[in-house]
């Protein structure tokens, strides 16, 4: 049920929205690539060092966002 709600609510985009074509397929394959690889990676890597990266990657979006929206 979510993935034809997703779909119609994509094929509506792309027929009514703006779209920047030529940006899909690098983005798709972006997207298809790190979907695979990312668990494999993920898997692997040390608990601990995922948790601080994700945790400074937080910090420096909140910050990059407070500062932009002011």
């Amino acid at each position: 049920m979510a993935f034809a709600a997703n779909l119609i609510a994509a094929v509506v985009f792309a027929l009514n929205g703006k779209v920047d074509w030529p940006i899909v397929l690098p983005l798709g394959l972006g997207f298809l690539i790190g979907g695979y690889c990312g668990p494999i990676i993920v898997r692997h890597a040390p608990v601990k060092t995922l948790r601080i990266l994700i945790a400074f990657g937080a910090f420096i979006l909140a910050g990059y966002l407070f500062f932009a929206a002011f």
